[in-house]
């Protein structure tokens, strides 16, 4: 597979040929879109009749509710069935999938740095009733380093362009990848350096930090899944600390969402033990 990879902009250029056999790449997605209607078979069943119940009795303040209720501010347009599906669906796997990857390598990176660990244990029994800002941090920083979602899903190109300098013909597949922008030497120093201070200050440049994506199709999820992961960070950590069992480096599986190969050992110790 041929790659091309834009400096200032970290774009990825794929070419058609990314397969050896013609139509192989489009065979291949209407099998993997058939494996996946199957397995969301039921599941879309449960949210159609769920929806189709709350427009017949609205009313009500959740997550469903809102989504069933919003409206276009300028054209007073609602979201059909299959769009507030695909919100929940959206909504569910950020709160699901991202957030457990993200803390399974937030403590990780926790284990194999324990003085960082040690400064998050200190700001955690110093703030007993909240959780500290540097809880946060050590979240943020763990997915710019090992982002849940290494790539955002591929575009492909309607027409001729030029991005940074690389010319994208059309047809061509594009990929932004935030595994290579949140590496990226001209936006963060040391980059390969776990460093929760990172985020004490000033937010990344626009575009520089992007492990939910950006712009008007960012995850809907992604304040919801930030905040789930702090607080069972913080949760955990008031009570225990989690030591590698095997220390050493981990493989990673980028799939959809960045896991690791296999299993991370790891023993839960209660503190002060």
């Amino acid at each position: 597979m041929f790659q091309r990879a834009c400096a200032c902009s970290s774009v990825i250029l794929l070419t058609e040929w990314d397969g050896f056999v013609p139509g192989l790449r489009e065979l291949r997605a209407r099998r993997r879109e058939r494996e996946i209607a199957v397995l969301f078979a039921v599941f879309d069943e449960w949210i159609a009749r769920l929806i189709a119940e709350r427009r017949i009795s609205p009313g009500g303040s959740d997550l469903l509710d809102r989504l069933i209720a919003a409206r276009d501010p300028e054209t007073g347009r609602g979201l059909g069935d299959r769009e507030v599906r695909d919100q929940f669906v959206t909504i569910f796997i950020a709160g699901h999938e991202t957030t457990a990857v993200a803390l399974v390598w937030t403590w990780y990176l926790l284990a194999v740095h324990p003085q960082i660990e040690a400064r998050l244990h200190a700001e955690l029994d110093a703030s007993p009733d909240a959780p500290p800002a540097y809880a946060r941090q050590v979240i943020e920083e763990a997915m710019r380093l090992l982002p849940p979602v290494p790539r955002i899903p591929l575009r492909q190109a309607q027409a001729d362009d030029v991005i940074c300098g690389v010319r994208i013909p059309k047809g061509a597949l594009v990929c932004v990848a935030p595994w290579v922008v949140h590496r990226h030497r001209t936006l963060w120093a040391d980059p390969e350096r776990f460093d929760p201070d990172r985020f004490a200050g000033e937010r990344p440049a626009r575009y520089a930090y992007l492990p939910f994506g950006a712009g008007p199709r960012v995850c809907i999820g992604a304040s919801l899944a930030v905040t789930e992961a702090v607080i069972v960070l913080c949760e955990i950590a008031r009570r225990y600390r989690l030591k590698l069992l095997n220390p050493g480096e981990v493989g990673m599986r980028p799939r959809l969402t960045l896991r690791p190969m296999g299993s991370i050992g790891m023993e839960l110790v209660a503190r002060g033990s």
